[in-house]
C-alpha cells in the first residue's frame, strides 16, 4: 500500500449520528480515476444541499477531495461513504478542520489543551486540518471544480 493510499485510512464509524451533522461538511477522498463514480455514489445516496459538490486538489495527496453538505431532511438515512469524514469550517480562512486536529494543534503550540486556545487561522488558509494516525496533518487545497448535482441532470462541471 502506498503512502497516498494509506493517507485516507481515517478511523471513523460506518454510520453517523444524525444529531452531530448540523453545520458539518462531508469530506470524501477518492482517487482520480474514481471521481465520476464517487460523484454518482454521493448523488444516489444523499440529497446534496445547494446542489453542489466542491472538488479540491492538494499537493500532499494524489486524490481528489470532495466536500458537500446533505439536505437536513435526508438525515434519517445517513450512512457514511468510505473515506469520508465530517469536518467543521472556518469561513473566513476557507479552512476545514476536525476537532481532533485543533486539539492536537493546541497541544503542539501550548504543550497542553487550553480551552481558550485561539487558532491562528491566517497560517491555515485554504487548507484542511485533520489527524492521521494521531498526527496533525495540513492539506493545502485548491479548488478544482464545482459539480452541479441538480436531480435529472448530468454532472455539470461548473468551472
Amino acid at each position: 500500500m502506498t503512502e497516498e493510499q494509506d493517507f485516507n485510512r481515517i478511523d471513523t464509524p460506518n454510520t453517523i449520528r444524525t444529531n452531530t451533522i448540523a453545520n458539518k461538511i462531508f469530506t470524501t477522498f477518492c482517487s482520480k480515476d474514481k471521481l465520476q463514480d464517487m460523484i454518482d455514489e454521493i448523488k444516489s445516496r444523499y440529497v446534496v444541499a445547494n446542489n453542489r459538490i466542491l472538488v479540491f486538489t492538494s499537493e500532499q495527496t494524489e486524490e481528489y477531495i470532495l466536500t458537500y453538505n446533505i439536505d437536513p431532511g435526508d438525515l434519517d438515512r445517513v450512512e457514511k461513504i468510505g473515506n469520508t469524514v465530517l469536518l467543521h469550517r472556518n469561513k473566513d480562512a476557507k479552512t476545514l478542520f476536525s476537532i481532533n486536529a485543533i486539539n492536537l494543534l493546541n497541544q503542539m503550540e501550548n504543550g497542553n489543551t487550553d480551552n481558550y486556545y485561539k487558532v491562528p487561522w491566517d497560517k491555515y488558509q485554504k487548507s484542511i486540518l485533520l489527524t492521521r494516525h494521531g498526527v496533525f496533518t495540513q492539506l493545502n487545497t485548491e479548488l478544482y471544480d464545482i459539480i452541479d448535482t441538480t436531480p435529472n441532470t448530468e454532472n455539470n462541471f461548473l468551472i
